[in-house]
């Protein structure tokens, strides 16, 4: 009887190992996806600190990587008349359901490292969660066609709505691979 039991927990176990070896595999596929693509997107904690960034972002903002750029201050990247509107809308994000419909969708100026700027619309969810993260998702509005906007639009309100799959990926990702410790505070 006791081979018995030990057979079943060691297929038990074998099997967990293997699941948590496809939802890495999976985790990483999805952020390969997200790495390279048009799209900028970003994690900040709730001290705007990035937490996550992919590199189609970090190489525009001037960094050589998307490793170099995890830690930054977000707001190095806004022009210093714009940092009280942008710390805002990053706290509404979290106050009600109200200021979340109301800032979901947002459009500002980025700066990248040599000052250059850049207009982007975001698309911004709040990840629930007791580090109360943000995750941001954007294009450069040149490149914005009333069409892709829609998609876009489209897309992501399903991943919000239906599909946790990729937020939780993300958002896993950031804290699998990086400490959380701010580095930029919104109060000040």
């Amino acid at each position: 009887m006791n081979d018995n039991l030990e057979n079943e927990l060691k297929n038990a176990k074998d099997e967990v190992e293997k699941l948590n070896n496809e939802k890495h595999a999976l985790e990483r596929a999805i952020w390969d996806m997200l790495n390279y693509t048009t799209l900028f997107i970003v994690l900040l904690n709730k001290d705007m600190t990035i937490k996550l960034i992919n590199f189609s972002l970090a190489t525009k903002l001037g960094f050589k990587n998307e490793k170099e750029a995890i830690g930054s201050c977000w707001l190095q990247f806004v022009k210093e008349e714009n940092k009280e509107v942008v710390k805002t809308i990053h706290h509404a994000l979290y106050s009600s359901p109200e200021s979340l419909k109301k800032y979901r969708e947002v459009i500002n100026d980025i700066m990248t490292l040599k000052g250059e700027l850049i207009t982007v619309k975001w698309f911004n969810i709040p990840i629930n969660s007791k580090y109360n993260m943000a995750l941001r998702f954007g294009m450069e509005r040149k490149y914005i066609t009333s069409q892709n906007e829609d998609s876009l639009r489209s897309y992501y309100s399903d991943i919000i709505e239906k599909d946790k799959c990729m937020i939780n990926a993300l958002r896993d990702k950031a804290l699998y691979d990086f400490e959380l410790n701010p580095t930029c505070t919104i109060l000040e």
